[in-house]
């Protein structure tokens, strides 16, 4: 919990020092999903999917999002977020960064799968408050798509997890 703490105080500090990078009101926003490889302590190759709706407004971003990160069979963890977020380039620039933190809950969800005659199968579920976290990265070559880098992570007291994922954007980014 203190690694958690201390990196929402490092991010709090770096958004006081942030300054408006244009005077131009913009605001937009667009659906987000992407597929990668994933870090977690207990699970060897795991996989992370992600699907969510971002709001910009100037340098403001907002995030409403899932992920999952595990394995097909066996454990997984899901995260519900919102998230804010800023905005690091231009707003009128075909580059676009941004880092986001946040507080949502995770569903750990432990299944044992028998498809062939092994008995039964089984599956149990936990859920924990988190604090998600997400740094992204995208081009966008025409005005309505997007396509990036998403690096997304987890804290929690239970499990926490991170991962590196495809991404792609769908929304009217500019005019």
């Amino acid at each position: 919990m203190k690694k958690a703490s201390l990196l929402f105080l490092t991010f709090v500090f770096g958004f006081t020092s942030i300054q408006a990078q244009d005077s131009t009101q913009t605001s937009t926003s667009w659906v987000q999903t992407g597929i990668g490889l994933s870090f977690v302590q207990n699970i060897d190759d795991a996989t992370s999917a992600l699907l969510g709706f971002q709001i910009q407004h100037n340098n403001h971003l907002f995030s409403f999002r899932t992920s999952i990160t595990g394995s097909i069979i066996g454990t997984s963890y899901q995260d519900f977020g919102i998230l804010y977020g800023q905005i690091f380039t231009p707003l009128d620039s075909r580059f676009f960064g941004s880092m986001s933190l946040g507080a949502g809950f995770s569903l750990t969800n432990q299944s044992n799968l028998c498809l062939f005659g092994c008995g039964s199968s089984s599956s149990s579920v936990k859920a924990k408050f988190t604090v998600p976290v997400q740094a992204s990265f995208q081009y966008r070559p025409i005005k309505f798509l997007g396509l990036g880098i998403t690096g997304i992570g987890n804290f929690s007291t239970y499990r926490s997890y991170s991962g590196l994922l495809f991404s792609i954007h769908l929304g009217r980014f500019r005019d």
